[in-house]
This record gives C-alpha cells, structure tokens and sequence, in this order.
C-alpha cells in the first residue's frame, strides 16, 4: 500500500479490514496482524516480504473459503 517492496503492520492491517473489517473489531484485527507478522516474518524485520506474504496470502484465502 505504501509502495516500499513489503508488508508492514499498517499495510497487512489495511488489507484485513477491507477483507474481514464487517465482522471484527479493529482490536481484534489489530491483534490477528500482530499474530501475523510475528510468526511469518521470517528474517524478523517486522515487515513482510513478498515471499513472506504469498505465505500469509495463501493462508488466509484457504481461512477465508471456510468463513
């Protein structure tokens, strides 16, 4: 969102929103973002690289099939 190359916690935030924003609270999201970047941020930036993301990406579509 932010055009830098990764996923920051602000981006990953964004993009949760829009997906799932009607059915939890910012809290709540906040929290699932937190959650993210922590175990998927492999080089422990604090940020998500592409291949990162495509991790997260496919983790998420497959959870959200099941919503």
């Amino acid at each position: 969102i932010d055009k830098d190359g990764y996923v920051g916690n602000k981006d990953l935030f964004s993009t949760m929103k829009v997906m799932i924003g009607q059915d939890l609270s910012d809290s709540q999201i906040q929290n699932i973002v937190d959650k993210t970047i922590q175990d998927m941020d492999e080089d422990k930036d604090g940020k998500l690289s592409f291949s990162e993301f495509t991790k997260v990406r496919d983790i998420f579509f497959f959870i959200y099939l099941f919503i």
